[in-house]
Parts: C-alpha cells; structure tokens; sequence
C-alpha cells in the first residue's frame, strides 16, 4: 500500500465495511491517521490487490495490532 492507494482503499472499506469499527470513527479518520500511519509502521504492512488501474481489494497484517495501533495512531 502507498499513500496513492489510500483514498481507494477508504472508499471500498467504507463501502464494504460500512457497520465496522473503523468507519464508524470517519472517513477523515481513515484517510489522514488511519491509513498513513499504517503506512510508515514498522509492525504493520497495508497491501492491495489491483484490477487494471483500479484497487480491487486491500488488507492489512499486523505483526502486533495493539502496539501498531496505540503507537501509530493515537
């Protein structure tokens, strides 16, 4: 995942996800703290699958969710 990618992979997780968590805190969360700060960790790793030039579907590995998220993010 690169920074490119995150305003497709907001819109298919709003999209696909819409009763989750994640979506619940925003679309500004998502596309300016969630995502980039998935981005720059060292225990998380975005990644996309592409169709053509469009993302067709994402996920994200955490090697330790709880430190990713407490230090990344908040």
């Amino acid at each position: 995942m690169r920074k490119e990618d995150i305003d497709q992979v907001v819109d298919i997780h709003m999209d696909e996800l819409p009763d989750d968590f994640l979506p619940a805190l925003g679309i500004v969360f998502l596309r300016e703290i969630f995502y980039p700060a998935i981005i720059v960790s060292r225990n998380a790793q975005g990644i996309v699958s592409v169709s053509g030039s469009e993302i067709s579907g994402f996920s994200i590995i955490a090697l330790n969710s709880k430190q990713t998220f407490l230090s990344q993010i908040f």
